[in-house]
């Protein structure tokens, strides 16, 4: 083939280990259709008002973080606070023009949780100390839903997770980044970290209000809770994003796989 004189030229493709990381068009299609009924802005309203991203883990059970709905906990406790149901609830289908199907929460909503460590590393904002207590600080709330409406979307098994392939490690994270319509961000390099094998780093785009987001791994299975950024000094003295963090779920099931 010619080449021009930069030493560029046009080449005819073959068969590379890179075409691996393509994403099935089917898989693609359809993991996104059943991910797009199941997850859900999750609002918090009373004195300390909160929203984040949510999805199905059963029938009535939506899965979020601890810090979206910490407030309606009762930290000397661990018990929900009198009254609190009334002020949670998490919108299906918000998809913009589309419209939306709410769910409340039942009196009893407060299934299972994990707080945050106290003061994460490389998270700003420090959170009541219930780490002593729990025994883990993964950062997750189950909820349970007036309605149940996974009978009629589906939910994920969160004991047959996904996986992440350090070489291709695309993930994908479904959100309602502050409260907008559902959203979704893609990214390469996704990986375990070493220090911490119960946290997934990733460099999908994020924002305030995807704290709870799905994290589907390159095949679209559920992979992560998605649940926090870490920042760092860069050397100008300024603040700038390392990476974001999600919870594996793998790690949430064995805490409780009930």
């Amino acid at each position: 083939m010619p080449q021009d004189a930069g030493g560029r030229r046009i080449v005819a493709q073959g068969w590379t280990l890179d075409m691996a990381e393509w994403v099935d068009m089917s898989a693609l299609t359809i993991g996104l259709a059943k991910a797009m009924r199941r997850i859900c802005l999750v609002r918090v309203g009373g004195t300390d008002p909160a929203q984040g991203t949510g999805f199905l883990i059963g029938p009535q059970t939506v899965l979020t973080n601890w810090h979206v709905v910490h407030s309606l906990i009762d930290p000397a406790t661990g018990a929900a606070r009198p009254g609190s149901a009334g002020t949670l609830s998490c919108d299906f289908e918000h998809l913009g023009q589309a419209g939306k199907v709410t769910h409340q929460a039942v009196e009893a909503w407060l299934v299972d949780f994990s707080p945050l460590a106290p003061q994460a590393p490389g998270i700003g904002k420090a959170y009541p100390d219930m780490t002593a207590a729990r025994g883990h600080a993964l950062d997750f709330c189950a909820i349970r839903l007036a309605g149940a409406p996974g009978r009629m979307r589906g939910w994920y098994d969160l004991g047959q997770p996904g996986q992440i392939d350090n070489k291709a490690g695309l993930i994908f994270v479904l959100q309602h980044p502050a409260g907008l319509p559902q959203l979704a961000a893609v990214a390469p390099d996704a990986s375990v970290d070493p220090a911490e094998p119960v946290i997934l780093r990733h460099h999908a785009r994020t924002a305030g209000g995807s704290s709870g987001g799905l994290c589907l791994d390159h095949q679209l299975r559920v992979i992560g809770l998605h649940h926090a950024e870490v920042r760092k000094i860069a050397a100008a003295g300024q603040e700038v994003l390392d990476h974001n963090r999600a919870i594996l779920v793998r790690a949430i099931h064995e805490a409780n796989a009930r």
